[in-house]
């Protein structure tokens, strides 16, 4: 059974302790990273000053947590500082993993002859650098 873990920088969605207690006891084949980016309370984004130090999320206007504007790739780096995860191990939770679970491994999900070259080149931080998709390097 995996596990879905959204990683945003403030640790409002799940805490990083909870965090390493999750990759400890499901390890990083079991862990999918997921966002809800493009979500918000009920539209209303707040922007005041105390909630701008949190740029992958949005609050609604009485302070709750509404949903973020999280990308995958800074979910990544966020699961990197919560936990000491490799990037070995948080691509896996990135693409592998969700690829096996929703049972697409056979195409995507992995750098294999014959899948689908869909890849993104990263460097220590998960900057992403450059982007691959079906075999063609796409402008960023």
């Amino acid at each position: 059974m995996y596990a879905e873990l959204i990683s945003d920088s403030a640790g409002k969605h799940v805490h990083p302790e909870l965090q390493q207690l999750l990759l400890f006891c499901k390890t990083a084949e079991k862990i999918i990273l997921i966002t809800d980016r493009g979500t918000s309370a009920a539209g209303k984004v707040e922007t005041r000053p105390e909630y701008m130090q949190y740029p992958d999320l949005n609050f609604g206007s009485n302070g709750e947590l509404g949903g973020s504007r999280l990308t995958m790739d800074q979910c990544c780096r966020n699961m990197m500082a919560a936990t000491g995860a490799s990037i070995a191990q948080v691509f896996r939770m990135a693409s592998g993993n969700p690829a096996r679970a929703t049972g697409l491994f056979e195409e995507i999900g992995s750098i294999t002859a014959g899948k689908q070259a869909d890849l993104a080149f990263v460097d220590d931080k998960f900057n992403v650098l450059q982007v691959m998709q079906a075999g063609e390097m796409v402008d960023l």
